[in-house]
C-alpha cells in the first residue's frame, strides 16, 4: 500500500504514457511507452496541411450540422492540443488551445477508448470521450465556438452495469 502511494506522483506524471500503452495492449499493437501518441505528420484538408494530427484514420470527426470536421493537433510535448474546428465550405478554423487528454481516439469506432461528437448547438459543440479500462468513464468537453474556448467538462463514472454511479462538473482547460 505504501509503495503503491509513493508511486502515485510518478503514475499521474507518466499517465499518459500509460494510457497509450493500455490502449496500444487492447489495440493489438506496439505496448512501448516510447511509441509516443498516434500522431500522423499531416492532413490536408480544403487545401491547408495540419501537421502533428491525433488519432487515427481518418483522423477527424464529422460535423455535418456545421459542414465542418474536428480534429485535434499537438502543438508541444507537454501535453498541449489544439482542438480544431474546420468549416469546409469558408475555411474558417476555430482553434482552441487545451490541455484535455483529448484526440488519441478519433477515428476508433469500437473497443474501450472512443471519441465522438456528443451535441451540436449553435456556436457550441460539445465533444466525448469514453473509457471502457478499469471503471467505465465518459467525460464530455463543453466548446464555445465564439470565444474559442472549452467552457467546462463533464465526467460521469458509471459501474458495470453501465449505471451512472457519479458526476462532476468541473471548469475547461
Amino acid at each position: 500500500m505504501i509503495v503503491g502511494l509513493a508511486l502515485l506522483p510518478v503514475a499521474y506524471r507518466y499517465r499518459h504514457q500509460l494510457r497509450r500503452v493500455a490502449h496500444n495492449i487492447v489495440r493489438g499493437g506496439d505496448s512501448s511507452i516510447h511509441s509516443g501518441p498516434p500522431i500522423t505528420n499531416s492532413v490536408e484538408f480544403n487545401g491547408r496541411q495540419f501537421r502533428d494530427v491525433l488519432g487515427v484514420p481518418p483522423y477527424y470527426l464529422d460535423v455535418p450540422q456545421l459542414h465542418s470536421v474536428l480534429f485535434v493537433t499537438r502543438v508541444n510535448d507537454g501535453g498541449t492540443n489544439a482542438i480544431h474546428i474546420l468549416d469546409r465550405q469558408t475555411g474558417r478554423d476555430v482553434e482552441i488551445p487545451t490541455i484535455a487528454d483529448f484526440g488519441r481516439s478519433i477515428g476508433l469506432t469500437n473497443g474501450p477508448f472512443l471519441e465522438y461528437v456528443e451535441t451540436v448547438e449553435p456556436g457550441k459543440i460539445s465533444v466525448a470521450s469514453e473509457s471502457g479500462i478499469g471503471p467505465p468513464t465518459k467525460t464530455v468537453f463543453h466548446l464555445n465556438l465564439q470565444t474559442a474556448k472549452m467552457d467546462s467538462r463533464d465526467i460521469f463514472h458509471f459501474d458495470r452495469n453501465g449505471t451512472i454511479t457519479n458526476t462532476q462538473h468541473a471548469p475547461g482547460f
